[in-house]
């Protein structure tokens, strides 16, 4: 088989338990464009939509190529499934059969969705005998204003909630405690955002998006009703029980503790929705950056940011931008600085630290104590300028070396 021109595909609407669509209709150029209960679009898609009774065929949500003349064509996971390597590629076929390992969709919520979550890969083998889960991103394509309700979203946990409190909330249908126990964000036109497997998350009315993600439609998705539609069990679990689909939310990755990063939405430290408790942190909150391979994005000093006690853990990376981090603590590096063009004050007027096995290759380092010590306690480089603006006589301990001086 061999493929020598484009392949096209119908529209491919797909039924949802929540309203939308017009945005998405006026943008694809429809006639008369207006919100049904056909909100998506999946995009050359070989994944096929778990409806339950609102079903529209056993082929919903598989896209159907089209001919030249208009006349449709066979499915898409048929024609793969004749020769996915010449479609494909020899390595992902050898990867992934016939497999896309990918749906792409367009969105648009008229009313807010179910606040949800959906399975990990480890999760989705053990309790969906599935080989994908269903990480997503979504790219904000437009908003409007709904009966004069703004535009936002629901990402993750406030630091304080238990799945017990969130439990609860479920048990007693208690949609408003449900909704205030996540952080809530104004999404804007062209805004992209991360949202990994098991983060609790809803979309909320006038937001139109492209949605990037795993291959399924699996969701866990706990409240009774999504706006005037009745949601049976089978919709809001799945084939898991409530105790186990309870299980598969993440109660810490979007409501971890103040200065702890997460990195959910982009590079931003000036973000909120980037740190576990929503909010940027402000020079009495110690700092600490994980693993990056546990983060979505690493976090760039962009602009003028400040923290107290900063910890970057072994694997762990801070990427310098045009800004300027000022320290009001000490400073332990166990990952990685890449300094790019960014400046690094120290501030305080007690003693502080650069300690740490990891590197901290700093661009400009800025000493500007009104007192006590800074000990350097690690290896470091400076690609930029050095400033040492002590403004009395100090004292700069250099690992076995010590640097007294008056400016």
């Amino acid at each position: 088989m061999t493929v020598t021109e484009p392949i096209f595909f119908g529209p491919n609407r797909v039924w949802r338990c929540y309203t939308g669509g017009l945005l998405l209709e006026r943008f694809v150029g429809a006639e008369a464009p207006c919100d049904a209960h056909l909100p998506e679009d999946w995009l050359a898609s070989t994944v096929r939509a778990i409806n339950g009774e609102h079903s529209r065929g056993p082929d919903e949500g598989l896209a159907r190529t089209v001919h030249a003349d208009g006349s449709q064509g066979e499915l898409l996971v048929e024609l793969l499934e004749r020769d996915p390597a010449a479609i494909l590629g020899e390595a992902h076929a050898a990867k992934y059969g016939p497999d896309l390992g990918v749906l792409c969709k367009y969105l648009d919520s008229a009313v807010r969705l179910p606040i949800q979550c959906h399975p990990d890969v480890p999760i989705a083998r053990e309790l969906y005998d599935s080989e994908f889960g269903k990480t997503e991103s979504w790219h904000i394509l437009d908003t409007r204003t709904i009966d004069g309700e703004e535009p936002y979203l629901l990402m993750g946990f406030k630091p304080g909630v238990t799945k017990e409190a969130f439990a609860q909330a479920v048990e007693a249908q208690d949609v408003e405690a449900m909704v205030s126990m996540l952080h809530k964000l104004r999404p804007q036109r062209g805004e992209t955002y991360f949202v990994p497997a098991r983060l609790p998350h809803a979309i909320g009315p006038g937001v139109f998006m492209v949605e990037t993600q795993e291959p399924s439609d699996w969701v866990i998705q706990p409240e009774r009703f999504c706006a005037d539609t009745r949601l049976s069990d089978a919709d809001m679990w799945g084939p898991l029980t409530p105790e186990q689909g309870l299980g598969v939310f993440d109660y810490t990755g979007g409501g971890g503790t103040a200065g702890s990063w997460i990195g959910v939405i982009s590079t931003d430290w000036n973000t909120g929705g980037n740190w576990g408790d929503g909010t940027v942190p402000t020079s009495s909150v110690d700092v600490t950056i994980p693993n990056s391979a546990t983060t979505p994005f690493d976090p760039t000093i962009s602009a003028a940011a400040v923290c107290a006690d900063i910890t970057i853990e072994t694997g762990g990376i801070v990427n310098g931008g045009s800004g300027t981090l000022t320290v009001h603590g000490n400073w332990l590096n166990d990952g990685v600085l890449n300094g790019a063009s960014s400046t690094v004050v120290f501030v305080d007027a007690a003693d502080q630290s650069i300690s740490g096995t990891g590197q901290s290759n700093f661009y400009n380092l800025n000493i500007n104590k009104p007192s006590g010590k800074l000990n350097l306690n690690q290896n470091i480089g400076v690609a930029g300028k050095l400033d040492m603006l002590y403004p009395g006589a100090h004292t700069l301990n250099v690992g076995t070396f010590k640097i007294d001086f008056t400016p």
